[in-house]
């Protein structure tokens, strides 16, 4: 990170300084924030709405707890803007795969239920961080950190509901005279009173998603400042950009560094005539110019970040003497009746979720291996290489007519340039002609199912003989006959040729 372009004033602060610094943040980066994560998420939600139609709960559920994955597209934009070059919407969807490159089946799981996630987010999408490296740099973080990150969490859970309490009450004021209506949280969840009617619930739910559509960056920009409050902190980012602008300072003034040297060489020379005098002079000049580096470091060296805590709690009485009166344990089964239920609706989520992603993934294996769309992979717009197998694809390295240039090497009794021609150009053909999907660090076998999942049979036929005959000289040392290879010279032309590409049922 080039902390010298960073647009924060780098200085200790406290988390609620550094949480409104997030406010400030949020509010440079203006529109582009909030609309990089409405709208995806927006429509996110409206699809999954539409998809269940006839369970809105189940629907809430879902929309909320997949928030951490649009979280990550605010991040993105926030980590442009602290550099002060705020991202177009274009761009920041560009940069998607960076966005989930890391961490995003743990945001869905055990991160989900992290009360400090807004300020442990940049540690797994910024710094690429997983496994047991992010449990060591969280724990270094979150010493005498996490408690006001948590905090954080909470209040803006509270703001969110207050803003779902205020739409719910313009809705009132603004309902027609004669139409009542009452919902909640609570209501909508099934814990007491009647079942509220579909359009409450839905209406509920476009609450929400407005509530978090104008809270949720501001929650991701509160946790990432901290974030880098925090790293300042630990790592003294204000005490490096200090001193690389006193090495700038200290170049532009070459001239005048030099001017200094020699006058301080002629000082010494004239110093050097007498001996008493030059050690005393130098003694007390080394004495003087150490004095302030010493004291600012003594000064640094005392700042609370250089010392070391160790937090210990325990469990005891606010008076010791006193008994603690006897109760009595009042089970409210319904209270946990309800819990049940909504703990089950819960997991119903997860399941859906968990059954929805599984499928996905199954369709996107199927297509990928057997072909579905189109008899072949799609066009990925993936520049098709120039060397395979050692073997040079290139156009030019082909000549115009090969199966006449293949029937020459026969004819003077190179069978392995022959089969070696007609192998390099049934390759480029395929690849560059038919996309057939090859990568780096595939063998010859991988490049035959390749060809069986996409192309027709009469070319898995036509290759798989001529990768058999190239298998057998080049590897085992054992020369084809020349009836074989020249039924292979005269049928290239069919299956490969320009203008005899052929397609499968």
């Amino acid at each position: 990170m080039k902390l010298e372009g960073l647009k924060l004033a780098l200085r200790p602060r406290n988390a609620w300084e550094a949480f409104d610094l997030g406010v400030a943040l949020s509010r440079h980066a203006g529109l582009r924030l909030f609309a990089a994560f409405a709208l995806p998420y927006a429509a996110f939600a409206l699809l999954v709405n539409l998809a269940l139609w006839g369970y809105p709960t189940i629907a809430l559920l879902i929309v909320w707890w997949v928030k951490p994955l649009f979280d990550r597209i605010a991040l993105a934009v926030l980590a442009q803007a602290v550099f002060g070059a705020t991202p177009s919407l274009k761009a920041t969807f560009a940069g998607w795969r960076e966005m989930f490159r890391t961490g995003v089946l743990w945001s869905l799981t055990f991160g989900r239920i992290d009360f400090a996630r807004s300020f442990h987010l940049p540690i797994t999408q910024l710094e690429g961080q997983s496994g047991r490296a992010r449990r060591e740099r969280t724990r270094l973080l979150d010493k005498r950190a996490r408690g006001a990150a948590v905090w954080l969490t909470v209040v803006l859970i509270h703001f969110s509901y207050v803003v779902v309490l205020g739409l719910e009450g313009l809705a009132h004021l603004l309902a027609p005279t004669g139409v009542e209506f009452e919902s909640g949280i609570f209501s909508i969840m099934g814990f007491g009173g009647k079942p509220e009617s579909l359009a409450t619930q839905v209406l509920f739910n476009a609450a929400f998603l407005a509530a978090e559509c104008v809270l949720e960056p501001l929650y991701v920009a509160g946790g990432f400042t901290y974030y880098l409050s925090r790293r300042a902190t630990l790592e003294g980012w204000d005490l490096e950009v200090a001193f690389k602008r006193l090495a700038l300072r200290h170049e532009s003034s070459a001239a005048g560094v030099a001017a200094r040297r020699i006058a301080a060489i002629i000082a010494l020379a004239c110093l050097g005539a007498l001996p008493g005098a030059w050690h005393g002079a130098a003694e007390a000049s080394t004495a003087q110019a150490r004095t302030p580096e010493q004291r600012a470091i003594e000064e640094i060296l005392k700042r609370d970040a250089f010392e070391e805590f160790e937090d210990q709690r325990r469990w005891q009485r606010r008076n010791p003497t006193e008994r603690e009166p006897e109760r009595r344990f009042d089970p409210d089964l319904a209270f946990w009746e309800r819990v049940a239920r909504l703990v089950g609706e819960l997991l119903r989520a997860l399941a859906w979720i968990g059954g929805l992603a599984l499928l996905g993934y199954v369709l996107a294996m199927l297509v990928r291996r057997l072909g579905w769309l189109g008899g072949g992979r799609a066009r990925t717009g993936a520049v098709p290489p120039d060397f395979l197998f050692g073997m040079d694809l290139r156009q030019e390295s082909l000549p115009q007519d090969l199966p006449g240039a293949a029937r020459g090497l026969l004819d003077g009794g190179d069978v392995r340039g022959a089969l070696s021609l007609l192998y390099r150009g049934a390759l480029a053909t395929l690849v560059r002609e038919r996309d057939l999907e090859v990568r780096s660090g595939d063998t010859e076998a991988d490049c035959m199912r390749s060809v069986v999942h996409t192309q027709p049979q009469a070319v898995v036929s036509y290759f798989g003989e001529l990768l058999s005959l190239w298998g057998a000289i080049a590897y085992a040392r054992r020369t084809p006959s020349e009836p074989a290879v020249r039924r292979l010279i005269e049928g290239w032309a069919t299956h490969f040729a320009t203008g005899h590409a052929e397609t499968g049922a």
